[in-house]
């Protein structure tokens, strides 16, 4: 096996492994990622390329490695729908995990997170915003077409949710940088 189908393996493992019960500490820990990257000088800035949207992606699979190492002392109840978009990110993950699943969310996300950088170039917390929501929808609908609108409605209402926790000091807030 190459170094390529090592990674895609371990990638498949990881989405394969996750469980309803740690979608709270995955969204968590994909929010932290991301944080730490975009409000750092490593974040470019400017000019996004594949580089740049890779660099996310491996965030993504990151934070499905370090929902199982990590647990926040509260997330966002599963109301406003956050409880549909929690069930699709485990359906679709799962999806994910077999055949060209790993490629497939790869192809799907790299474009996108290279537009929605640059379309917020400048702006770290919509970055942020638009990456979390771009990546768990990717994730969310698997192996299908993107969108379903409640899925979509619950991501928008779980970043309000982590975003209302992180201003009251109920969920200590994300590190910006290492």
């Amino acid at each position: 096996m190459g170094e390529y189908d090592d990674w895609t393996a371990e990638a498949a493992r990881l989405l394969g492994a996750l469980g309803r019960e740690r979608v709270p500490a995955f969204e968590y820990a994909l929010i932290d990622g991301l944080a730490k990257w975009l409000f750092s000088d490593a974040n470019p800035g400017a000019d996004y390329d594949d580089d740049a949207a890779a660099q996310v992606i491996s965030v993504l699979f990151g934070a499905f490695s370090d929902a199982h190492e990590i647990e926040p002392p509260t997330s966002p109840p599963d109301d406003d729908g956050v409880g549909t978009a929690r069930d699709a990110l485990v359906a679709g993950a799962h999806q994910l995990s077999e055949g060209p699943g790993v490629t497939t969310l790869i192809m799907r996300v790299m474009p996108a997170i290279k537009g929605e950088l640059t379309a917020h170039t400048g702006d770290p917390g919509k970055q942020l915003h638009s990456a979390y929501f771009y990546l768990l929808l990717a994730v969310a609908s698997g192996t299908g077409e993107l969108g379903s609108p409640e899925v979509a409605e619950g991501l928008l209402a779980s970043f309000t949710g982590w975003d209302g926790l992180f201003a009251s000091g109920a969920v200590p807030r994300p590190t910006p940088q290492d």
